[in-house]
Order: structure tokens, then C-alpha cells, then sequence
């Protein structure tokens, strides 16, 4: 292979990896802010903290899970979620979404957490694709 074709082919890339991480961390910088409590500056209520565990994440659907804090204890979604944004390429959808059967309710009749955050996204592209020109040369 001559050399310009490899400087394109490295280049090539170079620009896929930097599209893959912001993809990813923008999404984990979108998660990190619908699930931010109330206490903390976040609009997320926490009470027992079943709807914010109750968040999580697939590449294949909206996530399934226990619907109320009796069928199972408090889930643990945390391992789930960085696989899903691990394996997540740029032409991949990543589903997100809380699982208690009283999200939709505190977010449209309470909250706002998810809108909120939501609108924050070209903030959070735009914090990605910084990281990710600091991190793949």
C-alpha cells in the first residue's frame, strides 16, 4: 500500500474511533445527567431510589425490568449500562430509559429529568468531542 493510501486509511480510522467515542460518552454524559438527584443539582427525585435504579440501557430496545420495589429489590443496572455504551458503535441506537411503572408520571407530571437533560445534548456532543480530540490522536 503507498503511502498516501495509508495516511487516508489512517486517518479513516481515526475518524471512526473519534465518532464511536463521542457517540458513546455523550451518551453517558446524557445518562449521568437525567439520573443526577434533586440533592445534587439534578431534577431527579430520590426517595427510596427505585426509579433512579431503575434506569438502563440496550442497544436492541427499550430496556424491561421490575416495575415497582416489591418484584425483586432495587436493581443494579450500573454494569449493564457500560456494556451497552462499550458496544456501541456510531450507527447504533441506545435505548435508555427508566423501568418503574411511575417514571412517565414524575417525569411529565413532576420533574422534567429526562427533558431536561435532553436539552442539554449539543452541551454534552460538544464536551465529547473535545475529550475524544484530547484522546485519539
Amino acid at each position: 500500500m503507498g503511502q498516501f493510501s495509508a495516511k487516508v486509511n489512517a486517518w479513516g480510522r481515526k475518524t471512526r474511533a473519534r465518532q464511536n467515542a463521542v457517540h458513546r460518552r455523550a451518551s453517558e454524559l446524557l445518562f449521568e445527567a437525567s439520573n443526577l438527584p434533586v440533592a445534587k443539582g439534578g431534577k431527579m427525585p430520590v426517595d427510596l431510589g427505585f426509579l433512579r435504579a431503575s434506569f438502563d440501557a440496550s442497544l436492541s430496545g427499550m430496556p424491561v425490568g421490575p416495575q415497582r420495589p416489591d418484584e425483586g429489590g432495587t436493581p443494579d443496572n450500573s454494569g449493564n449500562i457500560a456494556i451497552v455504551l462499550t458496544n456501541a458503535s456510531i450507527t447504533d441506537t441506545i435505548f435508555a430509559g427508566w423501568t418503574a411503572v411511575y417514571a412517565r408520571r414524575q417525569e411529565y407530571e413532576h420533574y422534567g429529568f429526562a427533558r431536561s437533560a435532553a436539552e442539554s445534548w449539543q452541551e454534552f456532543v460538544d464536551q465529547a468531542v473535545r475529550e475524544a480530540k484530547a484522546s485519539i490522536r
